[in-house]
């Protein structure tokens, strides 16, 4: 599970369990060595990087779609820690505030991501797009017919 992998590296002092700060401290440092623009946002090609690098893969879950919580296209830090700690809190099932390698077991699904709401905002984006092409066309007479 690469999920586990990774937050199971992000052990710093190595007791074999991971507190919340050791988790944000280093999933903080972890958004900042992607960000190659500097631009304090992860595009859809850094995050596709950062994935790869960090779970091996591009298409596991968590995704980038669980990362964009406002859904415009580039993850904020907050919205990347914002991602971590419900992944603390959903997996920390005795709520002592730390993770230990049991509880990094559990298998992660894209439970909590409501994917008709998101096919429907982007169905929605695309058609607004093309209805703006349309008019835009139409504006510049360059309509056929």
């Amino acid at each position: 599970m690469p999920l586990g992998l990774f937050l199971a590296g992000l052990d710093v002092d190595r007791d074999t369990r991971i507190s919340h700060a050791e988790m944000l401290d280093s999933a903080t440092e972890s958004f900042a060595n992607s960000d190659a623009d500097g631009s304090a946002h992860l595009s859809p090609i850094e995050f596709a990087d950062w994935s790869r690098t960090n779970f091996g893969t591009e298409e596991s879950v968590p995704g980038r779609l669980h990362f964009d919580r406002d859904l415009d296209g580039r993850i904020s830090l907050s919205e990347f820690n914002t991602t971590f700690d419900e992944i603390f809190l959903r997996l920390d099932a005795n709520q002592d505030g730390m993770l230990n390698r049991t509880e990094l077991l559990v298998k992660i699904d894209g439970t909590g991501i409501d994917t008709q709401a998101v096919r429907s905002q982007i169905e929605s984006e695309i058609r607004q797009e093309m209805q703006n092409k349309v008019s835009e066309m139409c504006r510049r007479g360059g309509r056929r017919g």
